[in-house]
């Protein structure tokens, strides 16, 4: 294997990860956001039906 095909290697390795990684970590982010979010929705609305007496 030559320099050629060993930097043509890391490039075909490498941009993938680099393209892809970004878009995985900020998906992952956005869905753990949105479902907090839907969360405190949903025990604000179960509150509000049933509200603590005390």
């Amino acid at each position: 294997m030559n320099r050629y095909e060993a930097f043509h290697l890391l490039f075909l390795l490498a941009l993938p990860v680099i393209w892809f990684t970004p878009g995985i970590l900020l998906r992952r982010w956005q869905d753990k956001k949105l479902k907090e979010a839907k969360e405190q929705e949903q025990a604000r609305a179960i509150a509000r039906l049933y509200p603590k007496d005390e």
